[in-house]
């Protein structure tokens, strides 16, 4: 099981709900499942679209998108991922009949989605024409 927190802010003078629709249009380019929790967060369930390694690992993030005094938006974004069962297939096979079938799930020691994360966050950023800043922990 491996997770991530991506911290953003974005510095816009447009509303809330268009910063919410901003993201969850770009959030698409994830595929997956795109749910709206409440006003300002989204979750996205299996949202590995060009996720390096991704094949091997069930994806879920929630996005919270906090507004700020003075036209600024922190949006935290909370991803985390486990082996899926393509993985646990072939760990066990590879286990009892073939080994080399234990590289997919050594794949899933390599997986970082901060990449992917943030660039539907600037993307959205790009798209309101707000200025953007990325961190993560």
């Amino acid at each position: 099981m491996g997770s991530k927190i991506l911290f953003n802010v974005i510095n816009s003078d447009r509303s809330t709900e268009e910063i919410v629709a901003a993201i969850q249009k770009s959030a698409m380019l994830l595929g997956g499942q795109i749910i709206r929790l409440n006003d300002t967060t989204l979750r996205i369930v299996n949202g590995k679209e060009g996720v390096q390694f991704g094949f091997s690992a069930d994806f879920e993030a929630t996005i919270n998108i906090n507004p700020k005094p003075e036209n600024r938006y922190e949006v935290i974004s909370n991803v985390s991922w486990k082996m899926n069962t393509l993985s646990w297939v072939c760990f066990i096979v590879g286990f009892f009949v073939f080994g080399i079938l234990w590289i997919i799930p050594l794949l899933h020691l390599f997986i970082d989605p901060s990449k992917n994360y943030n660039n539907i966050i600037f993307m959205a950023a790009n798209q309101l024409g707000a200025q953007f800043t990325p961190t993560i922990y």
